[in-house]
């Protein structure tokens, strides 16, 4: 015998019955299902398309030190010359980097006192050693336009 025919004789029920109980059955699951799939992902989350505030402080110091440099120009009267000496600023005096503590270095535009920090590391694993500007590319989150303003306000050796 087939199943559906000893399901249907000991149940006591015919074959259209079980048939409409097995579809309200699957029904039913499928509706928990998709209920409990519902409540696991929060509504927030697919009507609020902003994205969650997770940074953490150096991400928002590296994203503040970015809006820096945007407002920051970089032009050619602005740039370190490239030969020998520096022209004479009045005003404006340029920071000895071998010298350099964390707070002069992080009062130049663009620089966070985690760059600060990671310059002085870098200072330090060279032994102060740094002859070139193109050095700093070294150190993680200096790029050609902070190694502009670098050049700006550093002094090296």
């Amino acid at each position: 015998m087939k199943l559906h025919e000893q399901l249907a004789r000991r149940l006591g029920m015919t074959r259209a019955e079980i048939a409409a109980v097995s579809v309200l059955l699957v029904l039913f699951l499928l509706g928990t299902a998709v209920g409990g799939w519902k409540n696991s992902v929060p509504e927030e989350k697919f009507l609020n398309n902003s994205p969650p505030e997770q940074h953490d402080a150096l991400v928002d110091s590296l994203l503040a030190e970015a809006r820096k440099l945007r407002e920051t120009p970089v032009t050619q009267d602005t740039q370190a010359p490239r030969s020998g000496k520096a022209p004479s600023r009045s005003g404006t005096s340029k920071i000895e980097f071998t010298t350099a503590s964390i707070e002069e270095l992080s009062s130049i535009p663009g620089i966070s006192t985690v760059l600060a920090t990671r310059l002085l590391e870098f200072r330090d694993s060279r032994n102060t050693k740094i002859e070139r500007f193109d050095e700093f590319s070294e150190v993680k989150g200096i790029g050609p336009q902070r190694i502009s303003v670098l050049k700006q306000h550093l002094i090296l050796p």
